[in-house]
């Protein structure tokens, strides 16, 4: 197996971080348009549907902020939390719907 080399390495970091500025610059884009004030805090957020309140384990996902997800008891996750794949459905599902 091939070994990538360090600028390999860098391009792909580079790639990927540019794909999460663009989800965040989406979820933004989002709040602007659809976004309903927080049932926690003093901001406008994404509601999530009831098929995309995903299990914290502590609480389900129910909001998404600029910066964090937030969960049925007001506690806030980072993005990382869930898979970029996932959170990527989700945000895709708000968009269409």
């Amino acid at each position: 197996m091939k070994q990538l080399k360090d600028c390999d390495d860098v391009n792909l970091l580079c790639a990927f971080e540019s794909l999460k500025k663009a989800l965040q610059n989406k979820i933004v884009e989002l709040i602007e348009i659809k976004g309903k004030p927080s049932q926690y805090f003093d901001e406008f957020v994404l509601e999530v549907p009831d098929d995309y309140q995903y299990n914290f384990g502590h609480g389900y996902l129910i909001e998404i902020s600029e910066y964090h997800l937030i969960d049925n008891n007001g506690l806030l996750y980072n993005y990382d939390t869930f898979s970029f794949e996932k959170l990527c459905s989700i945000i895709e599902y708000i968009k269409l719907n």
